[in-house]
């Protein structure tokens, strides 16, 4: 079975991201922002999201100046949120994934992330497949293919609307979304995927299995994973900011972060658009920062903004 490297899987979310799409774009700043969401539990050993700091994490990532945002939809109406497939899923389970050393706590994580963006079906136990198998492959990965199989026949319908259901936005009970229905047939579907008959779903799964067989990748997933492979050293094109969170997630996958340290007893979040060029400020999700250029272009109000972390583009309509 292929090997996989822990750092390199979570720094080819970045360098995938900006080998395709030319930038880092919503894809790696979804992953920054799980990733500094994360919090070391005390209750487990383990990592899991603080929605409130991954929610205040969202409302600034509006005015991110970002390239491929409509991949990432928040706010829909309900028919919408039980059908839309949000295609930037992986990069924010794949933090979720690397950070934890029990899948109880990467299932669970796993779920409340995917249902936080969208109620569809095929989405939920596509995310869930791809947590259990980089779980497995992390692990052992011996048998890896029948413990899979195990795994997606043994999920309790049951056990998991006592759990999750009322974290979905919405009653996805209703006649009209037919939860019990549309969980058995995307069931069957992956399963026989699994059997190795191809129904034309579940492309990410498809393509994971291929590259831990040694095939090449077809999917930004897989090409994620086939670069983390052991044998295979790559030279990594990105800023510093972000070659620093392959250190810092397995810190926290080892435990070796100081809870303290991450925690935000009071938020602190001033509107970074009314600080002028040259002014300092402190605020709870960028630290302290400074302005470096302000100007009204192109309709928008852009701002340049030093942080600790590096240096961040933000806009929006000057009128707001």
């Amino acid at each position: 079975m292929i090997k996989l490297d822990l750092k390199s899987l979570l720094l080819n979310i970045f360098q995938e991201d900006k080998s395709k799409n030319e930038a880092h774009t919503v894809f790696s700043q979804l992953a920054m922002i799980t990733i500094k969401s994360l919090m070391p539990s005390d209750k487990t050993i383990g990592n899991t999201i603080d929605y409130k700091r991954f929610e205040e994490e969202l409302k600034l990532l509006r005015y991110y100046k970002l390239d491929a945002y409509n991949h990432f939809k928040r706010n829909l109406d309900e028919t919408e949120y039980f059908n839309y497939k949000d295609k930037t899923l992986y990069s924010r389970i794949l933090p979720i994934i690397l950070s934890n050393k029990d899948y109880g706590i990467v299932e669970e994580e796993v779920i409340k992330n995917i249902i936080y963006t969208t109620g569809n079906i095929e989405t939920l136990l596509e995310g869930l497949t791809i947590s259990k198998v980089l779980f497995l492959a992390i692990e052992d990965g011996q048998n890896l293919l029948e413990a899979l199989k195990q795994y997606i026949i043994n999920l309790s319908q049951v056990e998991y609307l006592e759990k999750y259901r009322d974290l979905y936005q919405y009653d996805l009970l209703k006649n009209d979304v037919n939860f019990e229905v549309s969980f058995e047939r995307e069931r069957v579907s992956l399963i026989t995927l699994l059997h190795g008959i191809d129904m034309g779903k579940f492309k990410d799964v498809k393509d994971i299995l291929k590259v831990l067989e040694g095939e090449e990748a077809k999917t930004s997933l897989g090409r994620i994973i086939f670069n983390s492979i052991k044998e295979k050293p790559l030279e990594y094109d990105m800023e510093d900011s972000y070659e620093r969170m392959g250190d810092y997630i397995l810190k926290l996958r080892n435990s070796r972060i100081d809870p303290d340290a991450l925690k935000i007893e009071r938020y602190e979040l001033p509107d970074i658009f009314k600080f002028e060029e040259g002014e300092v400020f402190f605020h709870s999700l960028l630290n302290h920062s400074k302005v470096i250029k302000k100007e009204t272009k192109d309709d928008s109000l852009i701002s340049l903004i030093q942080t600790r972390a590096g240096m961040y583009l933000f806009n929006r309509d000057p009128f707001n």
